[in-house]
């Protein structure tokens, strides 16, 4: 069966209890699912974070639950920037227990 002929509220069910490394492989498969990961909720994750890996350098690293993306160089002003782009290719929003920077 074609899962994007599903009913939308299927889709975005199933897509709420998938694992946020499952997102990103399946949002590299074809331009629906990219856009089927997008569009839809994450759901409900313990923490998040925005970390400098070091004091003084321009490293930071994302955390959802206990995935770790990878480090991206940003200054300080730009980090924000970044994360959202990040947000907003991998879900539409998501719920977070406590989330730190």
């Amino acid at each position: 069966m074609d899962i994007l002929a599903l009913p939308d509220v299927f889709r975005r069910d199933l897509m709420k209890t998938m694992e946020i490394k499952d997102r990103l492989s399946l949002r590299l498969t074809c331009r629906a699912f990219e856009q089927l990961v997008a569009e839809s909720h994450a759901g409900y994750f313990r923490s998040g974070a925005i970390l400098q890996d070091d004091v003084g350098q321009n490293s930071f690293s994302f955390y959802i639950g206990q995935a770790k993306f990878n480090d991206i160089e940003a200054t300080e002003d730009d980090v924000l920037r970044q994360f959202l782009h990040l947000r907003n290719r991998l879900f539409s929003g998501i719920e977070l227990t406590s989330f730190s920077v």
